[in-house]
């Protein structure tokens, strides 16, 4: 099977050569700042949006560069408290970034099949599309307060988080609170709105296990992703993890883990604020 130019490139091995330790080198303390209000509770009966907050403590004044996390896992409540991904966040914030770990409301997936076909993808996820805008707004306009390049925002999701993710981030700027600067796919798919995207869509990195037939079949998901991105010669850094399921969450690609292959993405793609 041949796949995504990008991860075969000479350039991207000369950069996981080089990259040697530079992950590990970085390592700061961190924070945990929980329960932050990003979006009050509306007439329109939207609740109350909370988030926490895995920062590093970086020695300099410089602003962090963000990762906005959109937690997977259909969890009804609590969804920025699961382990593993405030583990992820946790490794992120010692390479000196700041996470902002989601709770949102869940897109309606559970319809009787009449009733799917007649209500589209996108009207389904809407309630959590507006509030993964209203965090990024709220991220966005206070970036001096979080200590953050609010104009090198990455939006990272999981699984469900992860459709959610691409679907905000790959959109045209007219549709976007915020245009973010890069997005990390992480087990997703955008099989449902490839119309999406075009040449205004910010560099994607995707990590996809071979044995991952919950979304979609296999890679496909992640091949489709690439295509679309060849088209449109966007920058996809795309890591197939051999023998891996649903939720690679210890994938090791080229000797790297997944916090090392994220921190490399956007270390290549983002510059230092």
């Amino acid at each position: 099977m041949r796949y995504s130019s990008c991860i075969c490139s000479c350039f991207l091995c000369l950069l996981l050569a080089l990259s040697g330790c530079a992950g590990l080198q970085r390592k700061v303390k961190v924070e945990l700042l929980s329960d932050i209000l990003y979006a009050q509770g509306e007439a329109d009966a939207s609740p109350a949006l909370f988030m926490d907050i895995i920062r590093g403590q970086k020695p300099s004044d410089e602003p962090q560069r963000a990762i906005v996390i959109v937690p997977g896992g259909r969890i009804p409540e609590g969804a920025r408290k699961q382990e593993m991904q405030r583990k992820l966040a946790h490794s992120l914030a010692q390479r000196g970034y700041t996470c902002f770990l989601l709770d949102y409301r869940l897109p309606a997936l559970n319809l009787s099949p009449e009733l799917e076909k007649k209500t589209p993808f996108l009207e389904r996820m809407a309630p959590a599309l507006q509030d993964v805008k209203k965090a990024l707004r709220h991220i966005h306009d206070h970036g001096a307060d979080y200590h953050i390049d609010p104009e090198h925002i990455t939006l990272m999701g999981d699984s469900a988080g992860s459709v959610i993710a691409l679907a905000v981030g790959v959109a045209p700027p007219e549709s976007a609170s915020v245009p973010v600067a890069a997005i990390v796919n992480l087990w997703g798919t955008a099989d449902y709105f490839p119309e999406l995207f075009g040449a205004h869509t910010p560099p994607i990195m995707s990590v996809h296990g071979e044995q991952d037939y919950f979304i979609g079949y296999s890679l496909t998901p992640a091949l489709n992703i690439d295509t679309l991105c060849r088209k449109f010669s966007i920058p996809h850094y795309f890591f197939p993890v051999p023998l891996a399921e649903h939720g690679a969450w210890n994938a090791v690609v080229h000797d790297r883990t997944l916090p090392e292959l994220i921190d490399l993405f956007l270390s290549d793609v983002i510059s230092e604020p």
